[in-house]
């Protein structure tokens, strides 16, 4: 498998023939994040290559650092800044749950931001310490909410109140503990939960 200028352009001689197989066929379709194969292109964008030696031997990692590119595609779906790491093995992978355990013994925990899994930091702090913090320094944001998101707070004692900051606040909490509830978030949004991720006190 040559470069075409999408691909990776790892040699697939690199490989055993098993997986170069599977790569090729991995490649022509598509990574699937949900499925059981290995994301060969983003592994072999940041230069990873299969172990050489050991009880590992021809076996890839099972995260990749996120790069600034990756990171600025998919912060709008709340993944945070600092140190991440971007999920190469589907979820039906057959040792997706061996990454997971792996994942958990260096402190970071396997949560999903829009179509992909990411490894981050475990969450030490609750929406509701955070909330805390938020209204104890005062802190007032000054974002639009989406339709979608005040749509999903209609039915909540955020919706049935006319001022909007209670829920702005809940969202930058959601943000910053990685809950899916906060929704598809804006570019400005995400300003402001960096700045308050910024301000909280170190654990």
């Amino acid at each position: 498998m040559t470069n075409d200028g999408n691909n990776p352009s790892l040699d697939d001689k690199q490989y055993s023939p098993n997986v170069r197989v599977n790569r090729q066929e991995t490649l022509l379709k598509g990574f699937d994040p949900e499925g059981i194969d290995y994301d060969y292109t983003t592994a072999e964008k940041i230069g990873m290559l299969p172990e050489t030696m050991g009880g590992n031997k021809n076996h890839m990692g099972s995260v990749a650092p996120v790069t600034p590119e990756i990171y600025e595609q998919y912060k709008k779906h709340g993944l945070p800044s600092g140190e991440s790491y971007i999920l190469l093995k589907g979820a039906s992978h057959p040792t997706h749950e061996y990454a997971v355990k792996g994942e958990a013994e260096r402190g970071f925990e396997i949560k999903k931001y829009g179509d992909r899994y990411f490894s981050v930091p475990k969450q030490t702090q609750s929406i509701e310490s955070i909330l805390n913090f938020i209204d104890e320094k005062q802190i007032i944001p000054k974002f639009n909410l989406t339709p979608e998101q005040e749509k999903a707070f209609a039915g909540t004692q955020y919706g049935k109140i006319e001022d909007k900051t209670p829920l702005k606040q809940s969202i930058l909490a959601r943000i910053l503990t990685g809950d899916q509830s906060a929704g598809k978030i804006t570019p400005m949004q995400q300003k402001w939960a960096d700045w308050v991720q910024s301000q909280l006190p170190q654990q």
